[in-house]
């Protein structure tokens, strides 16, 4: 997939998901690690991992079988800045 290319998956963050008609899938916002051949990569701070956007990954008309929990079911983190995060796409499937 084109739109994924110079996008880390694994090493993206998951502030929220949520499975609804009205957007038309599954919808999973993003803090998006980006790889430096990426459009909008810039150069991080000398204390930060990555350079990291705030995207949203939408799978349309997407069905959820029944792995995926329910966003309430999943206990969050809390990072040093105070946002909170779900992991990444393997740690909540």
């Amino acid at each position: 997939m084109a739109e994924l290319d110079g996008v880390e998956l694994e090493d993206s963050f998951i502030p929220s998901w949520r499975y609804s008609p009205s957007v038309g899938g599954l919808l999973f916002e993003l803090e998006a690690r980006l790889c430096s051949d990426h459009t909008a990569w810039e150069q991080p701070m000398p204390s930060e991992f990555g350079c990291y956007k705030r995207a949203e990954l939408l799978f349309a008309a997407a069905s959820v079988s029944g792995t995926l929990p329910e966003q309430s079911a999943v206990q969050p983190t809390q990072d040093s800045d105070g946002s909170r995060d779900y992991g990444s796409f393997d740690s909540i499937m």
